[in-house]
């Protein structure tokens, strides 16, 4: 499971954790925490996460007009960990819409890449490598 909050780990709050990207476009800032499984082929990344708490806020920001129009994923870490080691994460689309449409951003998937790309995260309980990382996520929406 991926939990979805606001870049510091609070309940993600549009008037803290969004930033305006000129006039069209907004940037949400969030903090991916990870727990339980890793499934092979990318664990599902619920960006709208229903029901606004702690365990589980919503982060679409009320403005936004359409799915999400771009997702940077960035990993920090300690040189074992699982970013400093050269390991990075791939949004994958549902049904590889092209743009994302709002539906999409409640069936996204993670994927985890090891070491460039050359094999994926283990399917099976995420490690230290992973749950020690930081992972911030940049969400662009349209508004």
């Amino acid at each position: 499971m991926i939990q979805v909050l606001g870049f510091d780990g609070s309940p993600f709050s549009p008037e803290i954790h969004c930033s305006a990207k000129g006039d069209r476009f907004i940037r949400a800032f969030l903090l991916l925490k990870f727990s339980g499984n890793y499934v092979a082929g990318g664990d599902t990344l619920d960006l709208t996460n229903g029901g606004g708490t702690p365990a589980a806020p919503n982060t679409v920001p009320p403005a936004v007009s359409k799915g999400p129009a771009q997702i940077y994923i960035e990993g920090r870490g300690p040189t074992g960990g699982f970013s400093g080691g050269g390991g990075y994460g791939v949004v994958i689309p549902p049904a590889a819409d092209a743009p994302l449409t709002f539906a999409d951003a409640a069936a996204l998937k993670l994927k985890l890449w090891k070491t460039n790309g050359a094999t994926e995260y283990a399917a099976g309980a995420y490690g230290a490598d992973i749950t020690g990382d930081t992972f911030i996520a940049e969400v662009v929406w349209p508004r």
